[in-house]
């Protein structure tokens, strides 16, 4: 599965729509803590299985305070077709509505139980997706779990980028 897309609204921090388009061979995603970075990774698991995999409470926990209503939804392609995976959720009521679609043609939804069956046909269980997405080589727990910089350990060894950090940490030793 390659993402393409991730939008995100009235939930977490972003109170307004916020779309990040992904395109190239590398993405990088930076920001001061707190700012929502690891959120909107998540959003893409919780807009396929109904969970954020490192927050607490339910998805609808998730939606801002002020609002009442939430969506999220992915682009993704698989296999040269082109996937688009969206969640409504509605804090007030307690219920969600989802859509699954193939190439512009709708494959699942509205309800939740026949999008969640078809997620699952295509990509896997969320134990399969979560693990295979967010843990370590070594089985050594949930990405999302690890402190940050253990999780920017990690990203710059799997993306051999400690020629940089070294890099950056002479530079900085050198300003001071």
């Amino acid at each position: 599965m390659l993402i393409q897309e991730i939008h995100v609204d009235g939930i977490g921090p972003y109170t307004n729509p916020q779309t990040l388009t992904l395109e190239g061979n590398l993405v990088g995603i930076y920001g001061r803590n707190g700012a929502g970075k690891t959120f909107l990774l998540e959003a893409t698991f919780a807009t396929l299985y109904g969970n954020f995999p490192s927050r607490k409470g339910t998805i609808y926990d998730q939606i801002n305070d002020n609002l009442t209503k939430g969506e999220l939804s992915i682009k993704f392609s698989l296999n040269g077709e082109l996937y688009q995976a969206k969640r409504v959720i509605d804090k007030k009521s307690k219920k969600q509505l989802c859509t699954l679609s193939k190439n512009g043609s709708p494959i699942a939804g509205p309800k939740t139980a026949e999008y969640l069956n078809a997620i699952r046909t295509l990509l896997g269980t969320e134990e399969t997706v979560l693990a295979s997405t967010f843990s370590t080589d070594d089985f050594t727990g949930d990405l999302t779990l690890l402190p940050g910089s253990k999780r920017k350990e990690l990203l710059a060894e799997w993306l051999e980028l400690e020629h940089y950090q070294t890099l950056s940490d002479a530079a900085k030793e050198k300003a001071r």
